[in-house]
C-alpha cells in the first residue's frame, strides 16, 4: 500500500518539541514534515539540536503561514486531538482507526495529519478540513500528551500498518480529489452565502460556516464531483443576482 503522510504542526511553540517529532519522523521513514505559523519564527536553533538523526527531516520541512495552504495538496486530512468538540465530525479511536485501514484499504494516496498548539491544541476553524478526529486512548485524568509524543505514537502506528505489506486490496475508489479543490470550493461558497445576506447574525457566521463545511469535507467526494458542485452553485448564485 503506498500512501504519502504528512504529519502537520499547527502554531507549534517549543523549537524542542519541532526538532523530537523531526527524529521520530525519521525513525519510522516519514519525511513529509509542514510547520504551520511557529510561534518563535524559523529556523529554529532549539528545533535542530533536538532532531539529531532527523535534522534531514527538518531542513525539508515546509513553513506556510496559513493551514489551508499546508493542506491544499493532501486528498484527506485527519485531526488528532484529545478535546471533544462540538462539531458533526465522525471520531475515531487509532487503535479502530488503524483496524479500519487494515480491513478496509484507505481511499487517498496523500493524507495529512494535523497537531496543535501545545497551549490549546487545534482550533475549530482549523479541523473543518478534517476528515475524521483522531483521538490517541489515554487515562481520563491525563487525556493530553506532548506535541512530539502524540506525532511518536501515530507515526508507528502508521509506520506498521501502512508500510508492511497488506495483501488485502483497498475496497475504496480511488479519491482524485485535492483539498486546494474542497478549499476553493468552500471559500467560494462562503463569500457568495455572504454577498447574499445568509449569514444574518456575525456572532453565529463562523459557526454557520463549520457546519457548513463539515458536510462537504466528511464525505468522499471525487475531483468531479466538486467541481460539478462549484459549477452548480455558481449557476444559482449568478440565477439570484439576475
Amino acid at each position: 500500500m503506498s500512501v504519502d503522510v504528512a504529519i502537520i504542526l499547527v502554531s507549534p511553540q517549543l523549537g524542542e518539541n519541532i526538532g523530537a517529532a523531526s527524529r521520530i519522523m525519521a525513525n519510522f521513514n516519514f519525511a513529509d514534515l509542514r510547520i504551520v505559523n511557529p510561534r518563535d519564527g524559523w529556523p529554529n536553533s532549539k528545533a535542530e539540536i533536538m532532531s539529531a538523526c532527523g535534522i534531514k527531516v527538518l531542513e525539508n520541512a515546509k513553513i506556510y503561514d496559513r493551514l489551508h495552504d499546508a493542506v491544499a495538496d493532501l486528498e484527506e486530512v485527519y485531526a488528532c486531538t484529545a478535546r471533544a468538540r462540538k462539531m458533526y465530525k465522525e471520531y475515531v479511536g487509532l487503535k479502530d482507526h488503524i483496524s479500519d485501514i487494515k480491513d478496509n484499504g484507505i481511499s487517498a494516496n496523500k493524507i495529512g495529519v494535523m497537531f496543535g498548539s501545545e497551549r490549546c491544541g487545534l482550533l475549530n476553524e482549523e479541523i473543518i478540513y478534517a476528515k475524521k478526529i483522531i483521538n490517541i486512548n489515554t487515562d481520563d485524568k491525563f487525556p493530553v500528551l506532548n506535541l512530539a509524543q502524540a506525532v511518536a505514537i501515530i507515526c508507528y502506528e502508521y509506520y506498521h500498518c501502512l508500510r508492511s505489506p497488506i495483501d488485502k486490496v483497498s475496497k475504496y475508489k480511488k479519491r482524485d480529489a485535492k483539498m486546494s479543490e474542497m478549499i476553493f470550493f468552500l471559500e467560494t461558497l462562503k463569500d457568495n452565502l455572504d454577498e447574499t445576506g445568509f449569514f444574518k447574525d456575525e456572532d453565529r457566521k463562523v459557526k454557520m460556516y463549520e457546519n457548513i463545511s463539515n458536510i462537504f469535507v466528511r464525505n468522499d467526494l471525487s475531483g468531479q464531483e466538486i467541481r460539478t458542485l462549484v459549477g452548480a452553485f455558481d449557476a444559482l448564485y449568478n440565477f439570484n443576482k439576475k
